[in-house]
């Protein structure tokens, strides 16, 4: 599969997509999304950096109109869209907002609409509220950030410890970095599980997410042999579901200024040579349309912005104390002359 042709249009949007929210973000910014990749909930390792934080914005209208409704009034809530009107791209400070939001969940692993409600929770019960609390009120507090934590291992022990995209399964792996990540957190997950063998059966011949062999190399050939015996009368596998190599490109898959061959991530991906190219073509178009730094680029020309206003400020109140003074002399004068 890794020699099969990327569908250009999937591509082409894809690389559309980066360059749009290209014009707020700094090279480094980049390379941070490359690092999570390899962090993030693994439900959202295949989607761009956009279309993750897009997933991030509708989840939090979802959450917004819920807390609307439960905590405020119930009359309103649907009415509530709790962002920009105008969307992720009103402004920079709506899109940092929400991006740096969805940064903050990808850190910590976690399905974002979980952080989303667990953040709420916290701040909610921190104070006096007179609206829900934005994104920005969330991600960058203590309370916050330690409940997320505390509960998110709580969901590891239940049954969406997983995740249940066709990505992981055995028709579409690839090697990729991504894939082998989650056959090792799926080996590990099942420990936290309250019956070990019978979630583990469940990952072998249920969820197909994990080899025999795999198993076997963890937890012994007999373990698991038991682990199959449990689930063996309910074991109906979920059906092969062969995906377009496009939908296979992880998250990190062409950011610009993002490849390092040098990094165990791209070095082992066999996806690199083709990341590589689209990179360096997301990063030339980025630079021709937003310079090599579009953050401090938007900086220097608000300063240049508050510059004007301030000269021009300045010069209307210089014309309006001329007018004044000419008006105050030509009425002397013609007092004199009468």
């Amino acid at each position: 599969m890794p020699d099969e042709l990327l569908d250009r249009s999937s591509l082409k949007n894809r690389t559309a997509d980066m360059i749009r929210a290209a014009k707020h973000m700094r090279p480094e910014d980049w390379r941070v999304e490359r690092d999570l990749s390899m962090r993030k909930w693994f439900d959202y390792r295949f989607m761009s950096p956009l279309d993750a934080t897009l997933q991030f914005v509708e989840d939090y209208k979802v959450v917004f109109r819920a807390k609307w409704r439960s905590d405020f009034d119930a009359a309103t809530a649907d009415l509530k869209r709790g962002t920009a009107k105008e969307g992720l791209f009103a402004d920079r400070r709506e899109f940092s907002t929400f991006w740096n939001a969805r940064v903050c969940a990808d850190t910590l692993g976690v399905r974002y609409r979980f952080f989303i409600f667990t953040t709420m929770e916290a701040a909610l019960r921190r104070g006096k509220w007179k609206r829900v609390p934005r994104p920005g009120q969330l991600w960058n507090k203590p309370d916050c950030l330690t409940a997320v934590e505390t509960k998110w291992e709580e969901e590891l022990a239940g049954r969406q410890a997983v995740s249940a995209l066709a990505h992981y399964r055995p028709e579409n792996f690839l090697g990729l970095p991504h894939q082998l990540n989650h056959q090792r957190h799926v080996l590990e997950v099942a420990k936290k599980r309250s019956n070990l063998k019978h979630a583990l059966g469940s990952y072998i011949d249920i969820d197909r997410l994990v080899s025999v062999e795999q198993a076997e190399a963890v937890y012994g050939a007999r373990v698991v042999q038991m682990a199959r015996e449990a689930v063996s009368r309910t074991a109906v596998p979920v059906q092969p579901d062969l995906l377009p190599l496009v939908q296979l490109l992880p998250s990190c898959f062409g950011l610009p200024v993002a490849v390092d061959r040098a990094l165990p991530l791209c070095a082992t991906c066999p996806l690199v040579d083709r990341c590589a190219n689209a990179s360096a073509i997301a990063q030339t178009t980025s630079v021709k349309l937003y310079g090599d730094d579009p953050v401090a680029a938007h900086k220097r020309a608000l300063s240049r912005a508050r510059s004007r206003r301030y000269r021009e400020r300045g010069r209307d109140g210089r014309d309006a104390a001329g007018t004044a003074s000419q008006t105050r002399t030509q009425s002397g004068a013609g007092t004199a002359a009468a």
